[in-house]
């Protein structure tokens, strides 16, 4: 399993796009400083089902490392959009 976790880590990490302004527009925002857009986040809804698509609900709920594997394929599959915010994961 620690292969295929750091297999997705790198692909999020080669697929990611960070918009260099975007840590600063969020800082203005936050102190209400007036911006060219929003930064907004987008992410695919998760009230339907689990994350990913290898790992089913029970398999995650009594696995943390496939747990892990399925939010890491969620990040691997957006990484490649462009987000104001870094790209951040913590276990």
């Amino acid at each position: 399993m620690n292969r295929e976790i750091k297999k997705l880590l790198k692909i999020v990490d080669q697929k990611k796009r960070i918009n260099s302004q975007g840590k600063n527009r969020i800082a203005d925002v936050l102190e209400n400083k007036k911006v060219s857009y929003l930064p907004l986040i987008f992410w695919k809804p998760q009230n339907i089902s689990v994350p990913g698509n290898t790992y089913d609900m029970e398999e995650q709920f009594y696995d943390k490392e496939k747990m892990l594997y399925g939010h890491l394929e969620e990040i691997a599959g957006c990484a490649q959009n462009a987000f104001d915010a870094p790209i951040c994961y913590t276990p």
